[in-house]
């Protein structure tokens, strides 16, 4: 009777200790300290590179170098990097294309007076985000959550570029305008407050460069 007694009291501090164990929180310590809890890190197609004014991905901006083709395919292992000499207006440059399945998804654009020097970052992809939390596609009204000092111009060509006060990073925004395109530059940029209407308008490519397009 005794031993059974014993073996009983046994089983039941095992069972005891295994209910307290059962109800520990996993980032809980047995000092009652918290660790933080280290997920598994996702596929590289469920990853969001961030451009941010000092950085993106992990590359610290502005970068400077020639052949950085390899360099930047470690940075960006499952997209092809692809260099390519592009000319406009005042001459030829060159750009590091990052694309993935054929699409180019960010490019690097160095300075047509050295290429060795960056000039600008431009994403074209909304799996990158900002980070100021802004993609490519997002409405305007979202991104005026976000960043509320932003002033907006056309530029050359017609372009519309929204940019804040003193950031590196900005964005060109399209959408739908009733008129000729001298009058909607002019409502734009004569504006003394917004025009209700670029609400609706969405952004088409983010930028990051030390040289303001406003």
């Amino acid at each position: 009777m005794f031993l059974l007694k014993h073996l009983l009291s046994i089983l039941l501090v095992v069972l005891l200790l295994t209910a307290c164990n059962r109800g520990k929180h996993p980032a809980e310590t047995e000092n009652g300290n918290q660790t933080e809890i280290t997920e598994k890190p996702s596929k590289e197609a469920d990853l969001e590179y961030i451009l941010k004014e000092d950085f993106l991905a992990s590359i610290a901006i502005p970068i400077h170098g020639s052949k950085l083709t390899p360099f930047l395919a470690k940075v960006f292992p499952n997209h092809t990097i692809e260099p390519e000499w592009l000319t406009a207006e005042g001459g030829t440059f060159l750009s590091y294309e990052i694309k993935k399945e054929g699409k180019t998804s960010a490019s690097l654009t160095m300075s047509m007076d050295d290429s060795t020097k960056l000039y600008e970052i431009v994403v074209y992809d909304s799996l990158w985000v900002d980070q100021y939390g802004v993609r490519v596609g997002d409405k305007m009204d979202d991104v005026w959550l976000k960043r509320m000092k932003l002033d907006i111009k056309m530029g050359h060509h017609f372009h519309v570029y929204a940019q804040a006060p003193g950031s590196n990073i900005f964005y060109e925004i399209t959408g739908m305008y009733d008129g000729p395109d001298d009058a909607m530059m002019e409502r734009i940029n004569n504006a003394k407050t917004t025009p209700d209407f670029l609400g609706e308008w969405s952004v088409k490519r983010i930028y990051w460069s030390k040289h303001s397009l406003l």
